[in-house]
Order: structure tokens, then sequence, then C-alpha cells
């Protein structure tokens, strides 16, 4: 494995040099990225490899949980033809379709059917080791990208930097999600389901309203679940989000 692993950097690096193009330098920094890791372990390499893979199933599959099966969805990505077929065999029983490219390019964005599209997602893309501003700005790129194709497309963003986040808000993305504040699950929801997100932003944002857990007043013990309901919101003026034992 570590002569065949050697062998492939090598290779891939090479073919990496003499192409200028976008995907010429995404693959010399996905190389530069596992040398790194080379460095180190064996180990390391493989982690690296398998924690890509899961964040990006994981939100995938989160998001097809929360929709109709026979909702189409187009995956934008530079992964190939052989990886986006493993993928499609743990969800064969939705419309899954793939383009490989760059998704903050116009002319590949027009190529997903994009004017009749009514949720985008648009994950950080950390699958190559660049700086954190410019994954960044290439998320606002295909925003702007996106927009201007489809204004009334609903917009999921991820950001690394939450000082970078005025910058979609000026390009009108809906919905911005900080890498590390939330979950998949969250992300997808956000994907799914439009003003949800703002909700829950609302809810877990130092900023927004407070969880308070309180017992269950015995004069409530085999009420129904609308008495307490009304209970709190008049004597406390709170809404009763979930019952936990």
């Amino acid at each position: 494995f570590y002569d065949r692993l050697t062998r492939y950097v090598e290779d891939q690096s090479i073919k990496a040099a003499a192409d200028d193009s976008a995907r010429g330098r995404a693959l010399a920094f996905t190389m530069a990225m596992l040398q790194r890791r080379f460095a180190s372990s064996l180990y390391a390499v493989r982690r690296s490899l398998e924690r890509m893979r899961d964040k990006r199933e994981r939100i995938l599959k989160d998001l097809l949980d929360r929709i109709d099966r026979r909702t189409p969805v187009v995956l934008i990505s530079d992964i190939t033809p052989q990886q986006f077929e493993a993928i499609q065999v743990n969800f064969r029983h939705h419309e899954l379709y793939y383009l490989r490219g760059d998704f903050s390019r116009e002319e590949i964005l027009l190529k997903t059917n994009l004017r009749g599209a009514r949720r985008v997602l648009i994950l950080a893309d950390r699958m190559i080791d660049r700086p954190r501003e410019q994954v960044d700005q290439r998320t606002l790129l295909a925003a702007l990208a996106v927009k201007a194709i489809n204004p009334k497309v609903r917009i999921c963003a991820e950001l690394l930097n939450p000082d970078n986040r005025p910058h979609l808000e000026r390009a009108h993305v809906e919905d911005i999600v900080i890498r590390g504040e939330y979950d998949s699950a969250l992300i997808a929801s956000a994907t799914a389901s439009a003003g949800l997100f703002k909700v829950l932003e609302t809810l877990l944002s130092a900023e927004g309203y407070t969880f308070w857990v309180v017992e269950i007043p015995f004069r409530f013990h085999g009420a129904s679940l609308k008495e307490f309901a009304e209970y709190l919101r008049n004597r406390h003026q709170s809404l009763l989000v979930a019952l936990f034992n």
C-alpha cells in the first residue's frame, strides 16, 4: 500500500502540474494535503479520506430523508463517476443525478436545469486543502452565479468564517450556516424546509430565545397536552417544545 500510494501521489501531482485549469489546481491541493497526511502515517491518510466521504454522504442522507423520493436531486462535484456510483447504491430509491464540474461556474449550473430548481445547497468545498478565505470566496461566487440564473431559488450556503456572512447576505442568500455551529441534520432541514432554519437558528443562538426545563405540576398529570401548553403560554409566556423523562 505504501509503494502504491507513493506512486499515485507522484503521478497525480505530475498531472496537476501540467493542468492549469481549476480542476488541475484542485487536484494539486488535494495531493499536497495527502502528502502532509502521508508524512505522519498511513492511518492519517485513510482517516482524512473517510471523513471527507462520511461528511458528504451524511448531509446527503439527511437531505434525502426529508424530501419526496420523486424529487430529483442533482449533485455537482469533482468526484469521479465511480465514486458517484458507490454513493448512488446507498440511495437507489431516490432520483439522484450527478454532474461533474465546478459548481461556481454558470455553464455548469445551466446544465442542471437550475431555472426550474426550488432549493440549492452550497457546501464549503473542503475536499481540497485551500485557505479558508478562498473556500468562502468560492461559495460566494457560486451563490452569485445561482441567483443570476434563478433569482427566486432559495439558497442554503455553508461558510467557514462567520465574518463573511454579510457578503452572502448581500448576495441574497436566504439561509447561512456557519461550519461547526450546526450539524448535518440542520443543514439538510434548512434546504428541505423553507423557514424552518430561521426558527431553529433563533432558538439555538445565544442571542435568541432561552430553553427552560420545568417540572410538570402534579395537577397536569393525566391532563391533555393542549391544557399544559396553554398553562405555559398564559402563566410563563412560554412555548412548549418537547416532553421528556
